[in-house]
């Protein structure tokens, strides 16, 4: 009987310290997948990281948006805010079209700032308003917009603002390099000729991220444009 409880005792023990023993494997192998998951996570990350940044370091770097913002959104202060729009075009359309390059572009807006804001006013006192008119050139966050078929994912654009009175009002854009505004507000809408300037301008890739098209491989683009969508909306850091 003896011999039959030291052997009964001897199992237990053996078997306590095997599930002790599988525990704690069991736990380091917990452990270790926790670890490993964190890790191809965080390298996952970082990798979605660095690709996005790239790509709008490539859109954003790349193009001047211009932005016209109303005195407020009553139909007078929209309709002007147009007329005003135009004006500028037809006015500066030859000299922004000449520019070969965003150095060039970005040099003929600023030596030419004060003439817009100058030239603005006077558009605007000639039809009764007496707002004042702010022009800027600088880096501005903006919101995905559309601009024909092209999307633009949201982010830091340099562009040029012209500020109606208290710039209440919606806003109306377009590109000023490539200088798509000036051929599209004349043909009200956008241009073969227009999609090629930007084909030319952002190079393949990028281009194809912001249309959404590509001939080898349309769905390669939308992933990558859903990646940088994805990044934007739960960016951690």
């Amino acid at each position: 009987m003896k011999n039959f409880n030291g052997m009964i005792k001897d199992l237990t023990k053996k078997a306590l310290n095997f599930i002790i023993a599988t525990w704690k494997n069991e736990r380091r192998v917990i452990a270790l997948s926790l670890f490993a998951g964190l890790a191809v996570t965080f390298c996952v990350t970082a990798a979605v990281s660095t690709y996005a940044d790239y790509v709008m370091s490539g859109i954003e770097n790349k193009v001047i948006r211009f932005h016209i913002l109303a005195n407020s959104d009553s139909e007078e202060d929209q309709s002007v805010k147009l007329e005003l729009r135009d004006a500028i075009f037809a006015e500066y359309s030859e000299m922004f079209e000449a520019a070969e390059n965003i150095e060039q572009t970005r040099d003929i807006i600023n030596q030419n700032l004060p003439d817009i804001k100058r030239f603005s006013e006077q558009f605007l006192s000639a039809r009764g308003f007496d707002y004042a008119v702010n022009i800027t050139l600088g880096r501005e966050s903006f919101p995905e917009r559309s601009y024909g078929d092209m999307v633009f994912p949201k982010g830091e654009y340099e562009a040029v603002r012209v500020i109606i009175g208290s710039g209440g009002g919606k806003n109306f854009w377009c590109v000023m390099f490539p200088p798509l505004c000036f051929v599209d507000a004349a043909r009200s809408g956008v241009s073969v000729s227009s999609v090629k300037k930007m084909q030319m301008v952002l190079g393949e890739e990028d281009f194809g991220i912001i249309s959404g098209a590509s001939k080898s491989a349309p769905v390669e683009y939308k992933v990558k444009f859903k990646i940088i969508e994805l990044w934007q909306k739960f960016k951690l850091w």
